[in-house]
């Protein structure tokens, strides 16, 4: 959902964070949050699959995934 609204309203987004006049500034801001939108995606999918290890009491692989996705941000 992030993801879409980020996409839907960037304009709105960007310019809500900058002036008018700052336009490098604002062009940047859209690439940069064009960039990192897809991120949530993969950071909603390993929380769904830690929850889901923890869930089916396989706590060290889901310790061990939450881990590897913290060092990779």
């Amino acid at each position: 959902m992030t993801m879409i609204i980020i996409f839907v309203f960037l304009d709105f987004l960007v310019r809500m964070f900058s002036s008018e006049s700052d336009i490098d500034v604002i062009n940047m801001a859209k690439k940069a949050l064009l960039l990192y939108a897809p991120s949530y995606l993969f950071t909603w999918f390993i929380m769904t699959v830690s929850g889901f290890l923890t869930g089916l009491e396989k706590v060290t692989s889901s310790i061990m995934i939450m881990l590897v996705e913290s060092t990779s941000l």
